[in-house]
């Protein structure tokens, strides 16, 4: 993934520690260049100071340098706090049907 040039890796460091990271995989299609936020990460030491967001906002901003028409996520309901903070950044919840296949 490191060496994949679609996947953009950011991290925010602490004492010389990563305590927050993020990765935006941008996909390519004929109509659309569309970015995939995933494995949003803090430290449980570090939560509540606001590194989310920051590496929220720093995907957000990446985003049209990157061609990015659209970001999309996926985040458990149960995961209360982040969820919060992606509604308060501007996304929009979508009604849909998820399907996964294992190969």
């Amino acid at each position: 993934m490191i060496e994949d040039v679609n996947c953009h890796d950011y991290v925010i460091r602490r004492d010389g520690r990563i305590v927050a990271s993020v990765c935006l995989c941008v996909a390519h299609s004929t109509e659309q260049t569309i970015g995939f936020v995933e494995s949003l990460v803090v430290s449980s030491a570090v939560r509540g100071q606001g590194l989310g967001r920051e590496l929220m906002q720093h995907v957000i901003a990446q985003a049209p340098l990157l061609g990015i028409g659209s970001l999309h996520f996926t985040s458990k309901p149960a995961r209360v706090a982040a969820n919060t903070l992606y509604r308060s950044l501007g996304f929009q919840q979508r009604e849909t049907n998820v399907y996964v296949m294992s190969i």
